[in-house]
């Protein structure tokens, strides 16, 4: 039996190769099928809502059961986990907010996810970001270092040194960049940002939320920064995206410190499909459109996922 390539592996290949994941079809499917006319993205397309193409939109107010609802929709946990994986849960830790302020992922979400990561057969669960602020504030202040402890996950600090130069072979903004060792080396990566509106971007979903993994000055991606975005996740496969929506950051994000500045609302979204997802939330939850938040369209131009996620909805209550 062969054996399954790590994403290690497969970014090396892909840059050494020249190409991006979805060109080579990805770790978990391309959904585009631009970069394979008439191949296995067209075929996913035409035969419709398949697990890969799938957007999980779950309603609730408890949000552990929302997460493993939206999961469960996209086939289980053990369709992204395998035994003896090394697992990268990617939360937005970025700032010094309590969960009720909506600054970084719900801790909860977080934790949901480490469990079944953990319940899959995972043989270790890392959670850690880059944040804009202290860590040393960030990571108690956002309830998120105890709850993914508690889950059993290794929580660490992103520290300088630990990084590795990434080529991006499809890069027009960003051709090389040093991404986290830990990112690089994991196994299997699940993205989980949290929704917010953003002065330099438009919003920040997950997409965005990948600057996390970026070493460097990142400062210096604000000039064209939605073809950087775009040219990272070309980079950069995501086995699973999932989106906390459940209080949005309406206003004066990405870090806000109001309660006025976020709304309820109580929604978990998760997908293969990054582009879709991120898609999704940026015109149903902040009814913005793809000339504002233009990286996800060019995201989509380049084949990274579909940002038509038309007919692809499975909306559900926890």
């Amino acid at each position: 039996m062969s054996r399954r390539i790590s994403r290690r592996e497969f970014i090396r290949n892909a840059s050494a190769l020249g190409v991006g994941f979805c060109a080579l079809g990805g770790l978990a499917g391309c959904v585009s099928g631009k970069d394979d006319p008439g191949g296995a993205g067209t075929e996913r397309s035409a035969r419709g809502n398949t697990l890969e193409d799938k957007v999980a939109v779950v309603r609730g107010t408890d949000v552990g059961k929302m997460v493993g609802k939206a999961v469960a929709a996209l086939g289980g946990m053990g369709a992204v986990v395998t035994k003896g994986d090394v697992v990268v849960v990617k939360p937005n830790i970025a700032w010094i907010s309590r969960p009720e302020l909506g600054g970084c992922t719900h801790p909860d979400a977080v934790a949901a996810l480490v469990a079944l990561c953990l319940e899959a057969g995972a043989a270790q669960v890392k959670v850690f970001d880059r944040p804009c602020r202290d860590a040393r504030f960030t990571y108690p202040t956002s309830g998120i270092e105890a709850a993914a402890k508690a889950a059993g996950a290794k929580v660490s600090f992103v520290g300088e040194g630990g990084y590795v130069d990434l080529e991006v072979p499809r890069g027009k903004s960003l051709t090389k960049w040093p991404v986290y060792r830990e990112f690089f080396d994991a196994d299997v990566v699940i993205n989980a940002p949290v929704a917010k509106v953003h002065n330099t971007s438009g919003v920040t979903l997950a997409i965005k939320n990948l600057m996390g993994v970026a070493g460097g000055n990142r400062g210096r991606w604000h000039p064209d920064i939605h073809q950087k975005l775009a040219d990272w996740l070309s980079a950069l496969p995501c086995d699973l995206t999932l989106i906390d929506a459940t209080r949005p950051m309406m206003r004066n994000g990405p870090d806000g410190g109001s309660p006025t500045d976020v709304e309820r609302g109580d929604t978990i979204v998760a997908a293969k499909d990054i582009v879709a997802a991120d898609a999704w939330v940026t015109k149903e939850i902040f009814s913005k459109d793809f000339d504002e938040v233009r990286f996800v369209g060019i995201a989509d131009e380049m084949g990274l996922g579909r940002a038509d996620y038309a007919g692809r909805v499975e909306e559900m209550a926890a």
